[in-house]
């Protein structure tokens, strides 16, 4: 019966829960445990637990998103930028500076409007700076970063450069 508790509040809360929030909702209880049962009794269902020892979400599985990807509101992203966001991810970090290489003009507020927004970050590296998805990113989109894919997106348009600047 906890692992409802542990159910329900993965999907209320609609955002990773810390084991710290997790022990709180369930005092005295084995985390780990109730999230492999909570996992066990979803084997049959078209959700699953994503559980990292540190935090616990609540998300479709892969195999069922491309049926309904549709539903789901989307982040409020300007075309470049998702498009800038989707090659990043599929290479797993890119320096700015190569940036270039795929898009005509500038970058840089696309850059800027990603790392605000919270799905990219990005250090020093030499000249240019090196840019990473982040954790949200991997949250919001539903990938695993470690095997990221990014489903529905022909890379093969990165490789020609952008005819314009605007996001059409």
């Amino acid at each position: 019966m906890t692992h409802r508790i542990l159910e329900a509040a993965l999907f209320l809360a609609n955002r990773p829960l810390t084991r710290e929030e997790l022990s709180k909702i369930l005092p005295g209880q084995n985390i780990d445990q109730l999230v492999n049962t909570l996992n066990q009794s979803l084997e049959n269902s078209s959700l699953e637990v994503i559980y990292d020892g540190d935090s616990a979400r609540l998300q479709v599985k892969q195999e069922f998103l491309p049926k309904i990807k549709d539903l789901s509101k989307g982040p409020e992203l300007t075309r470049k930028g998702m498009k800038i966001l989707a090659l990043i991810a599929s290479k797993k970090q890119l320096l700015q500076k190569d940036l270039k290489k795929y898009f005509r003009g500038t970058s840089y507020d696309y850059i800027h409007e990603l790392v605000e927004l919270g799905y990219l970050e990005k250090h020093k590296d030499g000249n240019s700076w090196l840019l990473k998805p982040t954790k949200k990113f991997e949250e919001q989109f539903q990938l695993v970063l470690k095997n990221a894919s990014v489903p529905n997106t022909n890379l093969t348009q990165f490789s020609e450069k952008e005819e314009t600047d605007s996001d059409e």
